[in-house]
């Protein structure tokens, strides 16, 4: 069997770009909750300060 030296990068290109983005779309969206976690618990412990500081 000949393999088609224009076909296979193109496909291997395609499925490691499929990949690459959804790696980039799984880190963004892993980063994005891990900055909400750190933003909700930074505010709660400011809250705790600031009802300890009354």
């Amino acid at each position: 069997i000949i393999m088609d030296k224009g076909i296979m990068p193109h496909l291997f290109f395609s499925r490691s770009m499929k990949l690459y983005t959804t790696y980039l779309v799984m880190t963004l969206i892993i980063s994005l909750l891990f900055l909400n976690n750190i933003v909700n618990i930074s505010s709660i412990c400011m809250d705790k300060l600031r009802l300890s500081a009354w």
